[in-house]
């Protein structure tokens, strides 16, 4: 008999590690409560985020957003979506405290919490205090802004309310369908050269244009696409105007439309920083900020572009 006991022994801790699992998994993993804030977000049509004194405002303006911080400008329809399809879904799990004085350790109290406020109009549907995020990195705090309770709800929402007005906007530079674009031209550095579409297939050119060579397609579409979805990594602040200088420009492409129509893009290098490039469109205000690496992706020599022969 004494030669079962170990067995008995490992069956009985093994019973009871299953237990205390089992009871530590039940606090661990709240029953959830679907649509938290219990709104209908198709009609949110303003949202406004406050956080340490600074506001952000996005308004819905048709189909559009705009995002507001002194100026509007467009705003990214995606990742307001985000925004609004995470809240409308909220889900929410049992309360953390219901102590005031704990509100700060959680940071969603009025200091360091971020206030996210719905509108229907000037009609507020609904407030939340969004706080940090859970140790594990799946659930962030929150909080009614006229209760107490804290809760654990379901996602990310801190890297999602905590961005600059820079970060809400629109960073889209072209967004052309390829299938309307019948020649580009191309100039930088000792580079200069136009691509054309002539019966489905891109042909290339250089000064003085009076001969064309058939382009390797991919190379060619490649760059096409690259062009027509660019889209930037920031926008140039006021103070950045004195770092750049368009008359000086190290690239420009211009995008020839079957409309007869173009847009054009300038590039000029960042004085004191060789990562940054800053681009605007002729003719529109915005002032881009690129890395190299992007400017770089649509710099293609023209040696490149050229199909090569084939040998036999």
């Amino acid at each position: 008999m004494k030669k079962f006991w170990p067995v008995v022994i490992l069956v009985v801790l093994l019973i009871v590690w299953f237990l205390v699992q089992k009871h530590d998994s039940s606090i661990s993993s709240p029953k959830y409560v679907d649509n938290f804030l219990g709104i209908d977000t198709s009609a949110v049509d303003k949202i406004v985020i406050r956080k340490l004194g600074s506001q952000v405002t996005l308004n819905r303006v048709g189909d559009n957003w705009l995002v507001s911080n002194g100026e509007s400008h467009p705003a990214d329809k995606r990742a307001v979506k985000n925004l609004v399809e995470t809240i409308g879904n909220l889900r929410a799990g049992d309360v953390i405290s219901d102590n005031p004085a704990n509100q700060i350790k959680f940071q969603v109290d009025t200091l360091t919490g971020t206030k996210l406020e719905l509108y229907t109009g000037d009609n507020m549907l609904a407030s939340l205090f969004i706080g940090k995020m859970s140790g594990d990195f799946r659930n962030t705090y929150v909080r009614r802004s006229d209760e107490n309770d804290v809760y654990l709800a379901r996602g990310m929402l801190t890297h999602m309310v905590n961005r600059t007005p820079n970060d809400w906007r629109d960073k889209t530079i072209f967004d052309i369908n390829t299938a309307d674009v019948k020649a580009i031209e191309c100039m930088f550095g000792e580079e200069h050269y136009t691509l054309e579409l002539a019966d489905s297939i891109w042909r290339i050119s250089k000064p003085p244009f009076d001969k064309s060579s058939k382009a390797n397609q991919d190379e060619a579409n490649s760059l096409l696409r690259k062009l027509c979805q660019l889209k930037a990594s920031d926008f140039a602040r006021p103070a950045d105007s004195t770092r750049y200088d368009f008359d000086k420009k190290d690239y420009s492409a211009t995008i020839l439309l079957s409309d007869g129509s173009s847009q054009q893009l300038e590039v000029a290098a960042a004085s004191g920083d060789s990562n940054r490039r800053y681009a605007r469109v002729v003719g529109k205000e915005t002032v881009y900020v690129l890395y190299r690496s992007v400017v770089e992706s649509i710099s293609k020599p023209y040696e490149n572009l050229v199909a090569k022969e084939k040998n036999g």
